[in-house]
């Protein structure tokens, strides 16, 4: 006796709305991975141009999330404050803040920043939060 299974074949754009994408870093207005010890003076500098991937793709799409740990993260917000407090605030609903480091030499950068800047705390709780919860439904 054989058990056949059915299958059904679905389009590239039905598996695209289904499928959750997380971007790993933001940069020169792109997103890109981080790799291995990375510091902040190996990243572009000045003014993010309008119109990158990283705006696009989280525009485009709804499961679309972006990671700020990364170095290329923090530098993409920091490099062009009005941008990237725009950024935060703007897309608030779509970005995550992940690390494993507790301070010290791998994020300080990224806790001083956050700690300094001025966003609302339902921002901040959605970035380093709530958006987290909604995403693995804790």
């Amino acid at each position: 006796m054989s058990i056949k299974r059915k299958t059904s074949k679905i389009s590239r754009r039905e598996f695209n709305s289904r499928l959750t994408k997380i971007g790993l870093g933001i940069a020169s207005g792109g997103i890109f991975p981080s790799f291995g010890n990375i510091t902040r003076n190996e990243y572009p500098e000045g003014k993010i141009k309008p119109g990158g991937a990283a705006v696009k793709l989280l525009e485009k799409y709804p499961n679309m999330y972006a990671d700020l740990s990364a170095n290329s993260g923090l530098n993409a917000i920091t490099r062009d404050p009005d941008f990237g407090i725009n950024f935060l605030n703007n897309y608030a609903d779509k970005l995550l803040f992940g690390t494993d480091a507790m301070g010290g030499t791998g994020r300080q950068y990224h806790f001083d920043f956050y700690n300094e800047v001025d966003l609302s705390q339902e921002v901040r709780n959605k970035i380093f939060r709530d958006n987290t919860r909604k995403l693995l439904k804790i």
